[in-house]
């Protein structure tokens, strides 16, 4: 579902009001880039700012919507990036040259005779540094209707001297609150039997990672299909929250417990299950010093503070750094998971490891002298049952003898 309108954008507050009071106020710049993670709505931005730029009536900075410049636009960019005074390319598929001189001839002759013209470059960090300077030797020729706007997810990959000419914005992924508002607003017209239940809403909330993009997605997927909720959860290698909190409190309790709770979950994909614990336990890190965890209930966040301090966090991310995907497996992950319970009962690492070898060397000395006792045991019985066949023979042999000589 695309937004051209900024009132539905959600994050990156600061940056949407300014770029649309530049645009509001005819202030905008010829030469924007706007920088970030894939998906956070660098593009979403880029074209609402097009269709403000080159609308016949814009409002506040928002395109009408309404007008024939911004309907054939519309049409373009939902077509195939080319509209009326709207061009949108992805400069990772322009394969040659020719394409690149064709590109730059294109923008400094894009100038629509009724308003404003928009150029908007997507992957524009995949250009070479040739193909780089050649749009910026041209930069000094474009015409103050026409206007670029870079889309990059990699701006340390263009020319320093490109980006002291432009104004660039950068887009980060949104936090808690602001994924619950998107999610949130995104709900308000899918039907009752549609919406999500809680567990697969926390799954679509933790899987997009903050990220607009994955978050409407997954959400327009699970809510085009009658699917099982656990099944969803299982396709989407889902681990809830709940399940780390319950960890964590079988760790206050006992070893045992911590083992025979985690084998429950030792058929999962462990990078999945590992990768969400190190993401659990940043967040436990950041509620025990600040206080701020409003994406857990009331419960979890009460048995964290119980069981955990910010020390013992701290030293249980270290454990969990240690767990490289390149020699993770069930061994290692049980290792590391005896490592954190000691943590959590308060005992040093290297202490707890000490004490649990020494246990080992105990049982392992205690199994030698059981043998070694059923051993002589198993000599002794040998022997008294030899003497008792003898004697039983002699006994035999002289019951026998007597009755010979009668």
């Amino acid at each position: 579902m695309r937004i051209y309108n900024f009132d539905r954008v959600i994050g990156n507050t600061g940056t949407v009001n300014v770029i649309r009071a530049s645009l509001r106020d005819g202030v905008f710049n010829n030469f924007t880039i706007f920088s970030g993670l894939p998906g956070t709505g660098k593009s979403t931005c880029a074209e609402i700012s097009a269709l403000s730029l080159t609308c016949e009536h814009p409002s506040g900075g928002n395109p009408c919507l309404e007008c024939n410049t911004c309907k054939t636009n519309l049409e373009g960019l939902k077509k195939d990036g080319i509209g009326k005074s709207i061009i949108k390319k992805n400069i990772a598929s322009i394969a040659n040259r020719k394409d690149i001189d064709e590109m730059v001839k294109e923008i400094f002759k894009l100038q629509s005779p009724e308003g404003n013209s928009v150029y908007i470059l997507e992957e524009f960090h995949t250009l070479n540094s040739n193909y780089q300077t050649m749009l910026l030797e041209e930069l000094d020729r474009l015409a103050s209707d026409v206007y670029v706007i870079i889309c990059t997810t990699k701006i340390k990959n263009l020319l320093p001297e490109l980006k002291s000419r432009s104004i660039t914005f950068t887009f980060n992924r949104l936090n808690d609150k602001e994924s619950l508002l998107l999610y949130d607003m995104l709900i308000e017209d899918l039907p009752k039997d549609r919406k999500p239940k809680r567990k697969i809403k926390n799954l679509i909330l933790e899987r997009s990672r903050g990220i607009p993009r994955e978050l409407t997605l997954l959400l327009d997927y699970v809510s085009r299909g009658n699917y099982d909720e656990d099944d969803i959860c299982e396709a989407f290698h889902y681990i809830s929250t709940e399940v780390y909190t319950n960890l964590l409190q079988m760790m206050s309790i006992s070893l045992e417990d911590t083992i025979s709770y985690a084998n429950e979950y030792m058929d999962k994909d462990l990078y999945t299950l590992v990768d969400g614990f190190k993401s659990y336990m940043i967040q436990a890190v950041v509620y025990l010093v600040s206080g701020n965890l409003a994406g857990l209930p009331v419960e979890e966040r009460k048995i964290i503070a119980e069981v955990l301090d910010k020390n013992k966090a701290r030293k249980i991310c270290s454990i969990l750094e240690r767990l490289g995907a390149d020699r993770l497996d069930q061994n290692s992950l049980m290792l590391a998971l005896i490592d954190m319970q000691q943590v959590v009962e308060g005992q040093g690492v290297k202490d707890a490891s000490l004490r649990n070898r020494r246990e080992v060397s105990r049982q392992v000395k205690e199994a030698k002298s059981s043998a070694k006792m059923m051993k002589e045991l198993e000599k002794d019985t040998t022997n008294s049952m030899s003497t008792l066949k003898l004697n039983s023979d002699i006994l035999f042999s002289l019951g026998t003898g007597k009755e010979g000589d009668k």
